[in-house]
């Protein structure tokens, strides 16, 4: 891209290693049950991995401040479903409709509930403590 783009620079990772291109990085997962990929655009990124040839598991994460959301696509993507939303992911589209289609990862969303809910707990014992005392 060229520093006139209104977009972060788009960089590719290849199963942990920096890789040069789009075309590298599709390529190279193309049926390597072994391999993932991840497109970064500044703090947000697309992510994917091989399941069985012909079959990826995508996940996308937006990023708002401090705050974090990644979203797993329902179903798993062919090879050409997947070539097609990580062009559209690194040439700029807005994705974030993907947030009404996919599914916001539960482990997350799960622990801030647990914290909030054990401090709740921990808040009820300590009442009930010192208003018996």
């Amino acid at each position: 891209m060229n520093s006139d783009s209104p977009f972060p620079p788009v960089t590719w990772d290849l199963s942990g290693d920096p890789c040069e291109t789009k075309e590298k990085a599709l390529s190279a997962i193309k049926n390597d049950t072994e391999a993932f990929i991840i497109c970064s655009r500044g703090d947000d990124f697309l992510q994917a991995v091989c399941n069985s040839p012909e079959n990826y598991h995508c996940e996308i994460s937006f990023a708002d401040g401090k705050n974090r959301e990644l979203y797993m696509a329902p179903e798993d993507l062919n090879y050409s479903q997947l070539r097609d939303l990580f062009s559209r992911y690194a040439a700029g589209e807005d994705l974030s409709h993907l947030k009404g289609e996919w599914t916001l990862d539960v482990d997350k969303t799960n622990y801030y509930t647990s914290v909030i809910v054990g401090l709740l707990i921990v808040g009820i014992v300590v009442f009930i403590f010192f208003y018996n005392s």
